[in-house]
């Protein structure tokens, strides 16, 4: 597609350090220079320069310098052939000849390029030398105020948002939709995703490619090749597909492992323009279909608990199956011991680091971290009195295997197991309990170092079924010389 004059039309400035350079431009100048057979003027190079400087990078992306170099050259040399030519046509209205001027420059002037000197914010120059003050054909005295009436779009801006489905929201969704809550707040919230500044008006939305967990169930890999996404919150302004299903954006799909890559199209870039600015939005809500059948996604945490303690220790999710497989990433919030003082660096490491897992069953899996000194039998035998505090050893080892407050479980002759709180060591072979021991007189009994905590049931997350999903959003900017 050639490029013309709209293709100059400002949306945003101009990224591509290809041709916004100064190279570039010059070369530019020097080809318009030698077509029309004369040194440009000031103004013409202004011409020149803006129109690299607000090329609108959608609209060139797949053309190469060289084409779109030969393009400008075109264009440059008939705008100012035209203006050559409009020397010896009667003079209109200033009214007239400064709409028309309008209408076929005012696109290409970026919000900071609209003037270059004081003198040129209080008026326009034509080729003609006609000058004409803005304030007195439309009573604006600013480039913005002009840009507002007949180049809105110069006014929109850009957000981009980061959704991470580890920090969605836990009480909403989690099968077949994900959800957060939208804040412009600078600091971290559980379930939100943060956005400095105000985010309405939004008049279109850009996806970046990104990653899919893989389902379980497979149906997310199709013979479409294809996965469409939908924004719940902007449902009312989507393709309407068969079946009640709407969507906005259309990835093409590659499995990769775990993973389902998807990519957007080159005919739209990961891009949506809403018909009209979408005026509030406070939530947003994702979920993801192969033609018009949801793709579900994985459980991404379950409540789990250590069924074995030791060097690695097992993890077990029963009875739910975790759906992970060996080489899998996982992270732990929520472990605990008997004794947290005592065991801090332990219970820090287990709940910040994030381990690779082996697989052992469909509801069990190791971790490489030892929990082995939380749970063991001590050497020697200890002897016990009801109703005394006091425990005595035999062959024991008691001031390196405990520490006070920890736990120590003594299993009777009857097999009963009961646990107390170390309240002081004294040595080796005699340590006081918090409590009275509540069983029978006896000795020769078997002991445990005990700081497990009974029945906890921890939050494993797993890293492999995570989605990051990055968002743009243009939205029209407030006019800062307008109360609102």
């Amino acid at each position: 597609m050639d490029i013309s004059d709209n293709s100059f039309t400002y949306k945003g400035r101009n990224n591509i350090l290809q041709i916004n350079n100064p190279e570039f431009i010059t070369s530019v100048a020097i080809n318009v220079s030698k077509q029309i057979g004369r040194l440009l003027e000031r103004t013409e190079k202004d011409l020149i320069i803006n129109l690299v400087k607000n090329i609108d990078p959608e609209r060139v992306e797949r053309q190469s310098p060289t084409q779109i170099h030969a393009s400008l050259v075109k264009i440059c040399v008939g705008k100012l052939r035209k203006a050559q030519e409009a020397k010896s046509v009667l003079p209109r209205s200033k009214e007239q000849e400064f709409k028309d001027y309008l209408d076929s420059e005012i696109g290409v002037v970026g919000e900071n390029d609209v003037a270059t000197s004081q003198e040129a914010k209080k008026d326009v120059s034509f080729k003609s030398g006609l000058s004409v003050f803005v304030s007195s054909i439309l009573g604006q005295s600013s480039d913005r105020e002009i840009q507002r009436i007949f180049n809105p779009v110069a006014r929109n801006r850009k957000a981009y948002v980061n959704l991470d489905s580890k920090y969605r929201l836990l009480n909403e969704g989690g099968t077949t939709f994900y959800k957060w809550n939208v804040v412009n707040i600078r600091e971290q919230a559980p379930g939100a995703v943060n956005v400095i500044g105000s985010l309405r008006d939004i008049v279109a939305l850009r996806v970046y490619p990104t990653r899919l967990p893989y389902p379980s169930d497979g149906s997310g890999d199709t013979e479409y090749k294809q996965i469409n996404m939908l924004i719940d919150e902007f449902a009312s302004q989507a393709v309407i597909a068969q079946e009640g299903r709407r969507y906005h954006i259309v990835f093409k799909t590659t499995v990769d492992g775990d993973w389902i890559d998807l990519n957007c199209y080159e005919q739209n870039n990961g891009r949506f323009r809403f018909v009209q600015p979408v005026t509030t939005l406070s939530t947003l809500t994702v979920s993801f279909a192969a033609a018009t059948t949801i793709v579900p996604f994985d459980a991404d945490r379950l409540l789990s608990f250590v069924s074995s303690y030791g060097s690695p220790t097992i993890v077990s999710t029963a009875p739910t199956p975790h759906n992970l497989r060996t080489g899998n990433r996982v992270s732990i919030t929520g472990f605990t011991t008997y004794n947290p003082v005592v065991d801090d660096i332990l219970i820090k490491t287990i709940n910040s680091a994030t381990f690779t897992v082996i697989v052992l069953s469909t509801t069990t899996f190791s971790i490489p971290i030892s929990t082995a000194s939380l749970y063991y039998q001590i050497t020697g035998t200890v002897g016990v009195v009801n109703g005394s505090n006091a425990i005595t050893g035999t062959g024991t080892t008691f001031t390196t295997d405990f520490k006070t407050g920890d736990g120590i479980a003594i299993t009777d002759s009857g097999a009963i197991t009961r646990r107390y709180r170390v309240a002081q060591i004294i040595d080796n072979l005699n340590l006081l309990i918090e409590s009275n021991y509540a069983g029978i007189t006896e000795a020769g009994l078997i002991s445990y170092k005990d700081n497990r905590v009974y029945g906890l049931n921890f939050t494993t997350y797993f890293e492999s079924k995570r989605l990051l999903l990055t968002m743009e959003f243009e939205y029209i900017y407030p006019d800062e010389s307008r109360a609102l």
